[in-house]
């Protein structure tokens, strides 16, 4: 016998374009091909980021030695660092000017006093570059650094110039350069170049360069303050940076002397 109740009509599923729980159905393939697809985009983009991030954190790291060198001292033990550089190098000057020869030596805590406070006070200003502030040294054995903080626009890092100084020969400076940093991230060499060379060219010597096996050599000739100085000896040595010379005014012979250091 034949049921006489309608058979209900079959529900189609709602397809994928009519909206619905399927609306946001991926299949699996599709969602695998879109994550390999945004690799390319997070390596073009994320990579020079990443290099900016990194640099711009050892950039700005100082050296530890830098920051030891400019909290080391309250302010009032700087002034008598300074001072007692000040008396120093006055005896220098009184000394190029009236004895027959001349020698000093100052500690690296007397350059430091002085460097932070009369030469911040009084010429800093006039000498330093644009930029450029807070100049502190460390001398260790028959090395010595310089440090420096150096603002470029938004950048704002510390220079370190590691190097060595000797005269070679009568009124001729050599200065081996050694290492070169910003923050923890080497600098070029040329860098390093140009800015003792403008230095040395700004007081008013003459400067060239040369090669010792890997090493780049300043070599600062005095002979236009010949008449001056004649510079036979800079040590740096244990803490202590030591100048010595004769009067260039009392005609002395013309004599070459032997290297401090090597």
């Amino acid at each position: 016998m034949t049921s006489t109740h309608p058979v209900p009509a079959s529900t189609p599923l709602p397809l994928p374009e009519t909206g619905g729980e399927w609306s946001n159905f991926t299949p699996k393939g599709e969602s695998r091909r879109r994550r390999e697809g945004r690799w390319p985009l997070l390596l073009l983009f994320g990579t020079p980021i990443f290099l900016l991030t990194v640099t711009a954190t050892l950039v700005g790291i100082d050296p530890p030695f830098y920051h030891s060198r400019c909290a080391e001292h309250h302010p009032e033990e700087c002034r008598q660092l300074s001072n007692q550089f000040l008396q120093t190098a006055s005896r220098l000057i009184n000394d190029l000017q009236n004895a027959p020869a001349w020698s000093t030596e100052f500690r690296e805590d007397q350059i430091n006093g002085w460097l932070a406070d009369d030469f911040e006070q009084n010429h800093a200003l006039k000498v330093l570059p644009t930029g450029v502030t807070s100049p502190r040294v460390q001398i260790s054995g028959d090395h010595f650094r310089l440090a420096f903080r150096c603002q470029r626009g938004p950048i704002r890092t510390v220079i370190q110039i590691g190097a060595r100084a000797w005269v070679p020969k009568r009124n001729l400076l050599a200065i081996e350069l050694e290492t070169a940093q910003a923050g923890l991230l080497p600098l070029p060499t040329t860098y390093t170049r140009t800015v003792i060379e403008q230095f040395i060219l700004d007081r008013g010597l003459d400067i060239t360069w040369k090669r010792s096996g890997s090493s780049l050599v300043a070599l600062v000739d005095f002979a236009r303050a010949e008449r001056q100085i004649i510079l036979r000896k800079v040590e740096v040595k244990d803490g202590h940076l030591a100048v010595e010379g004769l009067s260039g005014r009392l005609a002395i012979p013309n004599t070459d002397y032997a290297p401090t250091a090597n």
